[in-house]
């Protein structure tokens, strides 16, 4: 068992059981279980041969270069403490996309298509791992108790609530994520030089610009 592994273990448990919820784990805690949550979605994808809405291979050798310790850019995790008690996942090709005026809409099938949305739900407990491929998203959730438990996303809270459209937990869930896209005029490019923006220190051409 690796490091990872031990890290997340006394974590983990608890929250499959129920016994505790998302929302009491500290934000280290929660950074553990975001990177856990990726290696793990990122296995389970790669296993489908899937050629849309799986985890690229090249965001799963990402998280071994930096040794566990950053997700890739762009890439958000949720989590959920549920009411249902279910062991399943999925690849989720559906998004919420507010967009604003000045954005080229045209990008957006070209985006959509290299973006993913893995669910997992394990007991009690369930995550999302999402990328969309723009450097000015912003992943939205639905403030009934969903926690962003990642460090490096930039997030929204919107006060709607989906649940009453979808029966199901886990789609309701995954449903009340999405981004939010900002003018295609204001997307700042990171120079090949300049510190990596997932916070590693290296330099974002031997970083994320690789």
């Amino acid at each position: 068992m690796n490091q990872l592994e031990q890290e997340t273990r006394p974590l983990l448990y608890p929250l499959i059981r129920g016994d505790t919820e998302v929302s009491n784990l500290h934000a280290h805690e929660k950074e553990i279980l975001s990177i856990w949550a990726f290696k793990t979605a990122s296995t389970l994808s790669q296993s489908t041969g899937a050629v849309q809405f799986n985890i690229p291979l090249q965001h799963s050798r990402q998280l071994y270069i930096d040794d566990a310790v950053c997700l890739p850019q762009n890439t958000a995790v949720f989590a959920y403490s549920a009411q249902t008690n279910d062991f399943l996942w999925s690849l989720c090709p559906t998004w919420s996309v507010q967009i604003e005026d000045e954005i080229d809409s045209i990008a957006l099938p070209s985006q959509h298509e290299h973006a993913y949305k893995i669910f997992l739900q394990l007991g009690r407990l369930m995550i999302a791992v999402c990328h969309w491929p723009n450097a000015k998203a912003t992943y939205t959730f639905e403030q009934w108790g969903i926690e962003p438990i990642d460090i490096n996303g930039s997030y929204l809270d919107i006060d709607e609530d989906c649940r009453p459209f979808f029966q199901e937990e886990s789609l309701q869930f995954m449903m009340a994520l999405g981004v939010h896209l900002a003018p295609q005029g204001e997307i700042q490019k990171v120079g090949r030089n300049t510190p990596c923006p997932c916070g590693s220190r290296k330099k974002f051409k031997l970083c994320h610009g690789a």
